[in-house]
């Protein structure tokens, strides 16, 4: 309660400089959500805000440059991006898991059992169809006070051109800081691409126009 009443007092006096020690990881989803879009106020007024916190997600939403202090000594300073993705690698001391493409990593009170991907014709394999519907079917065994689960995720159109991809699958706590179990590059799939002549990585449904004084053409994407 000390840590809410503070930050609501200091967001209100309107400082120059505001200084956030992990109070978005404290409180419900109402008042986090109203830090989160204090922070983005005085973002956009210019001032200059420092942000202290283990919440990965959160930092890399909330800031564009980042220092990495271990053990009170600046390990690298830069775009958010490029140190929370060496943060990340260093700090979870991976380990590769014979048979698979990845390493994995984690506490173990939750863990994969199986990651399946299902087609748009229901079959259980690695290769999908850009545009057409896909399944992800993640198993998990919880041995901490979480109930047994079925994750599943469902994508009405494939947005992914053809090409070859790995798929990493993670269970994390509520903090996003404590993996229970990591698993990177889990399954390598592959997509297929059909009546689209798109080139890239993924496939943007738009609307172009193509238009001078002597005619107009029209396309979707």
């Amino acid at each position: 309660m000390s840590v809410r009443l503070g930050f609501a007092v200091a967001a209100h006096v309107e400082p120059d400089v505001l200084l956030v020690d992990e109070v978005l990881s404290i409180g419900d989803e109402s008042f986090q959500r109203r830090c989160a879009e204090k922070i983005d106020e005085f973002r956009r007024d210019g001032r200059t805000i420092v942000f202290v916190s283990h919440g990965l997600s959160q930092v890399e939403q909330l800031c564009q440059d980042v220092a990495w202090i271990d053990k009170g000594d600046p390990r690298m300073i830069g775009p958010a991006a490029e140190v929370i993705s060496a943060y990340q690698g260093e700090s979870h001391q991976a380990e590769r898991v014979e048979g698979e493409q990845g390493s994995r990593w984690g506490s173990g009170e939750a863990q994969i059992v199986k990651v399946s991907l299902i087609d748009a014709a229901g079959n259980d394999g690695s290769l999908l169809t850009t545009h057409e519907p896909a399944t992800i079917n993640v198993d998990l065994t919880a041995h901490t006070p979480l109930q047994d689960t079925v994750v599943v995720v469902r994508i009405d159109s494939l947005p992914l051109l053809e090409g070859v991809y790995d798929l990493t699958v993670g269970v994390m706590d509520s903090t996003e800081v404590h993996p229970y179990d990591f698993w990177e590059r889990r399954i390598r799939f592959e997509v297929r691409q059909f009546e689209s002549y798109d080139t890239g990585l993924v496939s943007i449904p738009a609307e172009w126009t193509i238009s001078d004084a002597s005619c107009v053409v029209q396309s979707g994407s």
